[in-house]
């Protein structure tokens, strides 16, 4: 498509560098030879008469101009997306779509499989890919809205705390945290205190180059309290890989201490210190907000969230 001698498709070529910052990356986004970005490229800089992209250490940083077209461009691409999935109604039994869900593997692993569950039995035709997020304690404001807008997810499962100011939002469930313990550490029986809790060492999600931990770190350092650290990872999923076989412990999200119980020889304990409760929400781009594909799916995301709105005040151990 053309508009004043300006092939359009050319805006989704500046989009991709803007992105991948390499021709390299550009063109494996987008499919085509890197021969083709360059072209494109090429063809772009003589109509804005800029060089859009300058090489620095290796990668393409953008001109002021570049800076300034990246909005415009990422709604004029948005809205296009609505354009082309727009239908007089959404049938999910019958439609043929496909959502990018940008998610943490915490969410990955306790949330996002049931809603497939769901999907394969009310919407068959509907596939989900899963994009993974820098982890929940790495994010920051800007990062979630580029989540959405710049790298082209439909949606984003986060906490609350973290969640963009400009786009809608739906609250899941507010999650609850329980400690883990494999099931031959004999020095912890039918109750975790907070003597042995203190006394234990601990394997901890940590992330940005040991900068920050996890949520429940934050909480446990504003109430004082300092765990003995054995392991950092930057993955929630290997935690149970360190604890099995030892005598150290976790504290972690509940309903992934749920999933790891069924999978490992652990033991589920409720937290010796009292942490807040971390709130769930799914965000979507406002410019899909009228999508009823879009519209719908955040529907599935409400039903499934439902079973995992109950409060876990308390856990007793739970064997192997």
């Amino acid at each position: 498509m053309r508009y004043q001698s300006v092939n359009l498709n050319l805006l989704v070529v500046i989009n991709a560098l803007l992105e991948e910052r390499s021709v390299t990356g550009a063109s494996v986004r987008l499919n085509v030879s890197q021969p083709a970005v360059s072209n494109a490229l090429a063809q772009l800089r003589e109509h804005y008469q800029d060089p859009l992209f300058v090489a620095v250490g290796g990668r393409m940083v953008p001109t002021e101009l570049a800076q300034r077209l990246a909005n415009p461009i990422q709604e004029i691409l948005g809205r296009s997306h609505l354009v082309i999935h727009e239908r007089a109604g959404f049938n999910p039994s019958n439609a043929i779509r496909r959502f990018f869900v940008a998610v943490s593997d915490y969410e990955g692993t306790v949330f996002m499989p049931e809603l497939m569950r769901r999907l394969m039995t009310v919407a068959p035709g509907i596939a989900i890919s899963l994009r993974l997020t820098l982890a929940h304690a790495q994010l920051t404001f800007p990062q979630v809205t580029q989540i959405l807008e710049q790298r082209q997810n439909d949606f984003v499962v986060l906490p609350a705390i973290l969640g963009s100011q400009i786009h809608p939002r739906e609250w899941l469930y507010d999650e609850h945290y329980l400690c883990i313990a494999w099931a031959g550490n004999d020095h912890i029986g039918d109750a975790l205190s907070l003597d042995q809790y203190m006394n234990s060492t601990h394997v901890i999600a940590e992330f940005a180059d040991s900068r920050s931990q996890g949520f429940e770190g934050d909480a446990l350092a504003e109430l004082g309290y300092k765990r003995k650290i054995g392991v950092a990872v930057e993955q929630f999923t290997l935690i149970p890989e360190y604890i099995v076989g030892t005598r150290q412990i976790a504290t972690i999200h509940a309903s992934l201490a749920r999933v790891f119980a069924q999978r490992f020889p652990i033991k589920l304990y409720p937290a010796p210190v009292p942490l807040p409760a971390l709130s769930i929400i799914v965000q979507w781009n406002r410019i899909r907000d009228l999508d009823p594909g879009v519209r719908w799916l955040v529907d599935q995301f409400r039903e499934v969230a439902i079973p995992m709105r109950e409060s876990p005040s308390t856990a007793r151990p739970v064997e192997p």
